[in-house]
């Protein structure tokens, strides 16, 4: 078990990526602003600061596929700009979206305030693998793109966010767990790239505590830093139905919060990315509860300190 105390003590800020038309399910521009009102009601939860949610013109929504490619650049550029002051500004940013576009935004932040890009891992966990170009692409919606721009392939200019120097991530140093849902044109490039890939069917069989300890240890034998992006997918709909791309026997909500809360290192923590929440999905908010919960348990119960 790793430690889970951060070394250093670090304020958290919730930053939104209200955007939807990076997917079929426009609704989940609304995830952060839904989001947002809900914790209101949160005792344990009221310390928690918004930095901004990032927002598109309300003339935008009827983008669909690649015709919103502008306005998905543009948002993902000032999502990474604000994810790189936050972490300058030693905090944590903690990404609401928002279509799983923000990824490219994200971690493109993250990289750009590091050094030697060796030294970011990231812990993937999702129910497809996000891993299509424009040219492999079936449905011409970003956020199916996120891993392969972070790998630089696909739309260079995507994969230049933010800062010029691409590849953002290391091959070896992400890993996708809870995939169950994917065209094969996404499998022959993550198997062609060696990105570690845990299908379903292997959380299934060894556990998902099992997996997050291995993957812990190899990435941070050669990485100093660690990201999670948390898709809502990853996580079986009759646990959190508020998402527009549900696949069923997913991972389930008590293992996985016990993966996390056990096995994640907040020492070397340096953000956390929580993306597809659809509010128009959502059955009695019972996804925002577990958000909330989750916040909870893993950064106020391990006494995280906010400003």
């Amino acid at each position: 078990m790793h430690k889970h105390i951060l070394s250093t003590q670090k304020n958290l800020r919730l930053l939104g990526y209200a955007c939807g038309i990076g997917s079929e399910h426009k609704q989940s521009r609304e995830g952060p602003e839904y989001l947002k009102n809900y914790m209101v009601d949160i005792d344990n939860l009221y310390q928690f600061i918004w930095d901004k949610i990032i927002k598109h013109d309300e003339q935008h929504n009827m983008l669909h596929s690649f015709s919103a490619y502008s306005v998905i650049k543009s948002m993902t550029l000032e999502l990474a700009e604000r994810v790189n002051k936050i972490i300058n500004n030693e905090m944590i940013p903690i990404v609401i979206g928002g279509d799983h576009s923000s990824a490219i935004g994200t971690w493109s932040g993250v990289s750009s305030t590091i050094k030697n890009k060796q030294n970011l891992g990231i812990i993937w966990f999702d129910a497809h693998l996000d891993s299509h170009t424009p040219e492999t692409s079936p449905s011409g919606y970003y956020h199916g793109m996120p891993v392969a721009a972070l790998l630089g392939h696909g739309d260079k200019e995507l994969c230049r966010t933010y800062c010029s120097n691409f590849p953002k991530i290391d091959s070896d140093s992400i890993a996708i767990i809870g995939a169950r849902n994917y065209e094969q044109e996404e499998l022959d490039f993550i198997l062609s790239q060696n990105v570690r890939l845990y299908q379903m069917e292997e959380v299934l069989e060894r556990g998902v505590s099992v997996i997050l300890n291995e993957v812990v240890g190899d990435v941070l034998s050669h990485c100093d830093h660690l990201g999670v992006s948390l898709d809502i997918d990853a996580i079986d709909p009759c646990d959190a139905p508020g998402v527009g791309t549900g696949v069923k026997n997913g991972i389930r909500k008590n293992e996985l919060f016990n993966a996390l809360f056990n096995e994640l290192p907040l020492e070397k923590l340096i953000c956390f990315e929580i993306a597809e929440l659809n509010p128009a999905f959502d059955c009695n908010s019972r996804t925002a509860q577990l958000i909330c919960e989750l916040l909870h348990g893993l950064f106020v119960a391990k006494g995280v300190v906010y400003a």
